[in-house]
């Protein structure tokens, strides 16, 4: 479904956190604001109803924003977070049983996906780290070219498949190497043979992008 009026946000650059933060209170609605809520609800769940999950949508905007804003200031990952969220309210509207509050159901949803997404974010960090600090040959590439979004994303893109598999992976799923061999039937040696050819392909292609674009002339003026 397509929601209105926001976009979907694809790429976000979180800020990577040690510990996932502790749920912040969620604003307190009254009981016409739930029974509200609870009949957009019902309407979405029985009748897909579309006008009844925009205007959802709307009440919510503000409220689940300043939610999340308290456990993340990356605009990105709320803007990619309240979609999603919004998008499994519409998914998941029927299993709703009125044994909470919707505005509970909603909050709860919320900060699950937003840990979900902070937590990637983290482990995205830790793949940049690791291609800032490790050696590749005949690489001139200023470091803070890694903080590019677009171009680690166009790397990856770049990468073959069993390569970005890996990547992915370990790097955005948080599998170790030995789940991962269990899970595309390679020993572990070849899934830590490709995560370091993945890794050097990133490099190399940043490498070419930073060469091409000139990327990394603006960095050395």
């Amino acid at each position: 479904m397509a929601i209105e009026p926001a976009s979907m946000v694809m790429t976000v650059t979180g800020k990577a956190l040690a510990e996932p933060p502790a749920a912040p209170a969620q604003p307190q609605a009254g009981p016409l604001e739930e029974q509200r809520d609870a009949r957009l609800l019902g309407r979405i769940a029985k009748e897909r109803d579309r006008a009844a999950m925009r205007e959802l949508y709307q009440l919510y905007h503000l409220r689940l924003r300043g939610f999340l804003r308290r456990l993340t200031t990356d605009d990105a990952v709320i803007d990619e977070t309240y979609n999603d969220v919004m998008l499994k309210v519409w998914d998941k509207a029927a299993q709703f049983r009125a044994e909470s509050q919707v505005s509970s159901w909603i909050f709860s949803i919320a900060y699950r996906l937003c840990i979900k997404v902070l937590k990637r974010e983290r482990r995205k960090a830790s793949l940049i780290d690791r291609l800032r600090r490790e050696p590749s040959v005949a690489s001139a590439t200023h470091p803070d070219t890694f903080e590019d979004e677009d171009l680690v994303n166009r790397a990856l893109q770049d990468l073959s498949i069993r390569h970005r598999i890996v990547i992915e992976l370990a790097y955005f799923e948080g599998y170790s190497t030995e789940e991962i061999s269990r899970i595309t039937r390679c020993p572990r040696g070849t899934v830590k043979t490709r995560l370091h050819h993945a890794r050097h392909r990133i490099r190399h292609k940043i490498d070419q992008l930073t060469r091409t674009s000139g990327v990394a002339g603006a960095h050395l003026q």
